[in-house]
């Protein structure tokens, strides 16, 4: 019976791929499909921030999503994360208008992957370019790298729960690396221009560290929760 399924997986696999082939377009709407399989969800999620400048311990929270762009962080601590292009669910890249280019094929985490550029559309968009990383298998986002006009450069890599990631798309845990540099106000805080090179070094870069467990998917998660006073930034 599971050589049966196996079979039946990979015949779709293949006859996924062979239709979509390096549109670049219809890959990403295969990708949306599988993100839109989530309408919401609650989870629990650790947060460790790594920066050379400052120390902040391993924070814990609950985190709530609804579609299509709902999100809190409730801790009974202090949670920090960078302001800008931090976002808990992957399909939130995909919305909105953009021109899509087909770059080439790559592996990432030993996982073959489309490579596609995304050009957003509009000028007031922060985002300049942003290139996705999409796992060919399971149609799902493995990197983001994008270029923004004020906040710098920053890189998401995301990792899967094999057994999981079957039923829904949502990552185990996050790996998000990013530009502090030049005044970009992540956190609040900024160089004031008069540090020494040395020091204005470890201001440039910063990596957090997200881990989720004990998630709850479409389970339903009521609109009063986004409304509440939020107790982290």
């Amino acid at each position: 019976m599971k050589l049966i399924i196996t079979i039946c997986a990979l015949v779709i696999f293949h006859s996924t791929a062979f239709a979509i082939g390096n549109d670049p377009n219809a890959i990403l709407e295969e990708v949306k499909s599988n993100y839109n399989k989530v309408h919401d969800y609650q989870a629990q999620v650790k947060i460790k921030l790594d920066m050379d400048f400052l120390k902040v311990p391993m924070s814990e929270a609950v985190l709530y999503f609804k579609q299509p762009d709902k999100m809190r962080i409730k801790s009974d601590g202090f949670a920090m994360l960078p302001r800008k292009g931090f976002n808990f669910f992957p399909g939130a890249l995909l919305r909105g208008n953009y021109t899509a280019i087909f770059e080439q094929d790559k592996t990432f985490d030993k996982s073959e992957c489309y490579v596609i550029k995304i050009i957003p559309s509009g000028e007031m968009q922060d985002v300049v370019l942003t290139t996705l990383w999409i796992d060919k298998a399971g149609l799902m986002i493995r990197r983001v790298e994008s270029v923004t006009k004020a906040s710098g450069v920053f890189s998401i890599d995301l990792y899967y729960d094999k057994s999981f990631v079957k039923q829904y798309p949502l990552p185990a845990s996050i790996k998000f690396e990013f530009d502090i540099s030049k005044g970009n106000n992540q956190f609040g805080l900024k160089d004031d221009g008069n540090s020494a090179p040395e020091k204005k070094k470890k201001f440039s870069n910063g990596t957090a560290y997200v881990y989720f467990s004990d998630y709850k998917v479409n389970a339903g998660v009521d609109d009063t929760i986004f409304l509440e006073k939020k107790t982290t930034k």
